[in-house]
């Protein structure tokens, strides 16, 4: 079995988007994650987006080549890199995660937001990877 490759990130959005706004950038995303054999979520959360990648090593890292020289992110911060045994998120080519409230890990994801608008990477990859194994656990395919 091949191993996934995670790649996690967040970055501002250089303008703002209103609720459904966001809607042709989750279609256009999971017609290329499908392509791309890639899988994760996309949140946005007060002017920032939070990103979770996962898939074929090469794949992942073209995508967030792209994501990087897409005029709508500014301020990108990679927050770690992973490989792994299995994905997370296999049946989702583009999570749409809209709500926070409520999950256990929600206060975890709303202080990946925090160290974005501080400019800041999330420190330890193992720790960031067991925030995400517990959203994958908690939250539903939209």
């Amino acid at each position: 079995m091949d191993q996934v490759f995670t790649l996690v990130y967040t970055s501002q959005a250089s303008v703002e988007f209103k609720d459904g706004s966001l809607e042709e950038i989750y279609a256009i995303s999971r017609r290329n994650n499908l392509n791309s054999q890639i899988t994760g979520f996309l949140t946005y959360r007060q002017g920032y987006f939070l990103q979770f990648l996962e898939g074929p090593k090469e794949e992942v890292l073209n995508c967030f080549k792209r994501i990087q020289k897409d005029s709508r992110h500014t301020s990108i911060i990679k927050h770690g890199e992973a490989l792994s045994n299995k994905r997370l998120f296999p049946d989702w080519a583009m999570g749409e995660v809209t709500n926070l409230n409520g999950l256990t890990s929600s206060d975890n994801l709303i202080d990946l937001f925090e160290l974005a608008k501080n400019g800041t990477p999330y420190q330890d990859v193992q720790s960031l990877m067991s925030i995400f194994n517990l959203f994958s656990k908690e939250v539903k395919v939209i």
